[in-house]
């Protein structure tokens, strides 16, 4: 199983669902069994691919750009830490810094030795594995900065989760 990452879309209507219990909110998306497209889900699963996008995030742009640990910590455990609340101005913020990095960008801090030596999650990067490392973190980076411009377009808010 392991530890992945939920990303969900939260609209002015669903603030009383999330103050009233934030677990079974995080909860209610089977973010493995949505439609699929990022554009139009509530809700994304980006794997086990968050710590990964994280480090390369950090080397590519900066330690401000660490997105899977900002925003405001709800009070309730939903896994493995507290979601991560982002506002309507952090997700814009987040939109833009996702924006200004492109995937080609984002991959070229990709060392799966490197990775593997700095224990990024999940911790079985192998130098022959490169070809598919590279497209499974492609895949979930494009979807998360679809899903973040959704958001931002929106006007959502978004949570975080690490389930």
């Amino acid at each position: 199983m392991g530890i992945r990452c939920r990303c969900i879309r939260v609209g002015s209507s669903d603030m009383d669902a999330l103050r009233t219990d934030a677990t079974t909110f995080v909860f209610s998306f089977d973010v493995d069994h949505l439609g699929g497209d990022p554009a139009q889900d509530k809700a994304i699963g980006i794997e086990k691919t968050w710590h990964a996008l994280s480090h390369l995030l950090e080397k590519s742009s900066g330690p401000s750009a660490d997105i899977f640990f900002t925003g405001a910590p709800l009070a309730e455990d939903c896994g493995y830490s507290p979601p991560l609340f982002l506002d309507t101005d952090l997700v814009r913020s987040t939109t833009a810094l996702l924006n200004r990095t492109p995937s080609r960008t984002l991959l070229a801090h990709y060392n799966a030795q490197a990775m593997q030596k700095a224990e990024i999650y999940p911790g079985t990067w192998d130098a022959a594995d490169d070809e598919f490392n590279l497209q499974w973190l492609r895949g979930h980076y494009e979807k998360l900065v679809t899903f973040c411009n959704t958001a931002a377009a929106s006007g959502d808010a978004m949570l975080l989760a690490l389930t």
